[in-house]
């Protein structure tokens, strides 16, 4: 649990200021409360751009995508469509994905495997993407390549429970989607 611990604080630090955004006001002096702890957050400094190796890659990989996934059902969960509630739990992760590209150079997107995609970005973008949607879209739970001095993985996104009324196949079953993840390596780390 202790070596969860980083991430799970960083998820904390990254998910309260969205969070605080949607929910339903609960007055005046809360609101300022909120506003003046998320002005206080400093941001953090990207990591230095030297790589890592590729056992370290995976285990980023492993821990981002755990923390992501979880974070996904917790906020459908927590939040679900309807009532006038606006936030999406995918809107969410995608700002995170983008904070942790920027602070940490761990590079993350959604894909569309066999759902249609919600967003056109979700569609695969280059040889590793669609090769990855094919392998993941007859069963295998996760795809990963080193090329080109990157790890790139792409892991599945069972959508079931609250995701499928968006996000079921064209027969109605339930769909999945994939995270692709790209994480540079060292110089030293060798192509696997």
């Amino acid at each position: 649990m202790q070596r969860y611990l980083p991430a799970i604080a960083c998820l904390a630090v990254l998910l309260s200021p969205v969070l605080a955004q949607n929910r339903p006001s609960r007055g005046k002096a809360n609101a300022t409360k909120t506003k003046q702890a998320t002005a206080s957050l400093k941001p953090t400094p990207p990591a230095p751009a030297t790589g890592v190796s590729v056992e370290e890659a995976r285990r980023t990989v492993e821990l981002l995508n755990d923390v992501y996934q979880v974070s996904l059902q917790e906020i459908h969960r927590r939040f679900p469509i309807g009532g006038g509630q606006p936030i999406v739990a995918a809107l969410v992760i995608r700002d995170i994905q983008k904070r942790v590209s920027n602070r940490r150079g761990v590079q993350s997107r959604f894909l569309a495997v066999d759902t249609r995609a919600m967003n056109l970005d979700h569609a695969a973008k280059d040889a590793f993407e669609r090769r990855a949607v094919e392998k993941l879209a007859a069963g295998a739970r996760r795809w990963e390549v080193v090329e080109n001095g990157q790890l790139r993985v792409a892991t599945v996104v069972p959508l079931g429970g609250t995701c499928f009324p968006c996000h079921s196949t064209a027969k109605g079953d339930m769909g999945r989607a994939a995270i692709s993840w790209k994480v540079a390596l060292g110089p030293t780390s060798g192509q696997e």
